[in-house]
């Protein structure tokens, strides 16, 4: 199924909010209308590509007869976990080797899509400063900055479900754990990256607890960290 699972109304909205204000029937706001047009549709395209990628590696893995059992299983899962995580946050990147080819060539797409919309909104600028309307070419500056922060993906990553245990972010930032015995403890969120949520209980004892596509774990008093259940992120409700 083709689909642009993560660009959002909003940001389709802003690109026509952007160029509304200028006369539309002006060359330099046609140009950055094209452009940005231009920019969402390539970075649904891209996303698109690293979901087809994950499909494909999913079916090579399940087909596969070169890898031991133990090792094709753990790949898997850890490939489908990814993709559920992908599903549910475009900031949420694979980190499995088997993927990387795949999100070197979605990065590098963001990376060039991105170049040439800023090169659009720098011209728009030079344009109405050739014009000697600084004004306007300060308004579309202003509008570049809306424009990327709106374009970026949002870390939807709020909810991780596991076999044992489920942890939630609320509102103020907290997260909550709930067990098995329907037992809640507080942590505060340590740090994140595309690969890990980290988040942190003083205590004592000092609990720390790393949430991962497939996966979490767990360190005490800054000890080893061990396994402490399978799960995965949840897709945040609509």
């Amino acid at each position: 199924m083709s689909r642009r699972p993560f660009v959002a109304a909003g940001l389709l909205f802003l690109t026509a909010a952007a160029v509304g204000q200028p006369d539309p029937a002006d060359p330099v706001t046609q140009a950055l209308a094209k452009a940005q047009d231009e920019y969402v549709a390539a970075t649904g395209k891209a996303q698109e590509k690293l979901l087809a990628a994950f499909a494909a590696q999913q079916k090579a893995l399940e087909d596969t007869r070169k890898l031991k059992v133990a090792d094709q299983i753990r790949l898997l899962d850890q490939v489908k976990a990814e993709r559920k995580a992908f599903e549910a946050s475009p900031a949420a990147l694979p980190a499995s080797a088997v993927m990387r080819p795949a999100l070197v060539d979605y990065q590098a797409k963001l990376v060039a899509a991105r170049k040439r919309c800023e090169a659009a909104f720098d011209k728009a600028a030079e344009d109405y400063r050739d014009r000697k309307n600084l004004d306007a070419a300060r308004a579309v500056l202003a509008r570049k900055a809306e424009f990327f922060a709106a374009a970026s993906p949002a870390d939807q990553r709020v909810e991780w479900v596991g076999k044992k245990k489920a942890f939630r972010k609320n509102d103020k930032g907290l997260w909550y754990e709930r067990n098995e015995q329907g037992l809640f403890f507080v942590f505060d969120e340590a740090g994140r990256t595309p690969e890990v949520i980290e988040i942190l209980r003083v205590g004592p004892p000092r609990v720390a607890v790393r949430l991962y596509a497939d996966r979490a774990t767990m360190s005490v008093n800054k000890g080893e960290w061990l396994p402490l259940d399978d799960g995965a992120w949840v897709a945040p409700k609509q």
